[in-house]
């Protein structure tokens, strides 16, 4: 049976991120903008639960050998080839791969209305990340 034991801190980090970036989804648009502190920590969460789903998807896919992606978008093409997540969520993924190289490559460039924006529209798809991989995990373990 795999041993999924070391997905559990990363979980654990998406999951801490997912609720700080939620109390950042609660300000009004006003608030956000006129606020830079809060605009770098967004920025800054969004790159580290970005990057969390992508490793969480390398690990599952290391551990059940799945065929090796060939960028951090692939990493959510093989785990939706391998039924962990449905296509129309693995498009959603890739998407935020793209958000992620925008905030870590050109940083002072970003729209901060953007990524507003993705606050008040993609923040769920990290719960809903942890729920296909929590719902996977849980599957593979009772009925390996």
């Amino acid at each position: 049976m795999p041993n999924f034991q070391d997905i559990a801190p990363k979980l654990e980090r998406l999951s801490s991120d997912h609720e700080n970036l939620e109390a950042h989804r609660l300000l009004s648009r006003e608030e956000f903008l006129a606020d830079p502190d809060i605009q770098a920590a967004t920025c800054y969460l969004f790159l580290t639960a970005i990057q969390e789903c992508i490793d969480v998807g390398a690990e599952l896919i290391a551990i059940l050998g799945l065929r090796k992606p060939v960028d951090n978008a692939d990493v959510f093409v093989v785990l939706g080839e391998g039924n962990i997540l449905p296509p129309d969520f693995v498009a959603r993924l890739k998407g935020m791969v793209g958000f992620r190289n925008t905030l870590t490559h050109r940083y002072r460039q970003v729209d901060m209305g953007q990524v507003y924006d993705n606050l008040q529209n993609h923040n769920e798809d990290f719960l809903r990340f942890m729920n296909f991989v929590i719902v996977f995990i849980e599957r593979e373990e009772t009925h390996p």
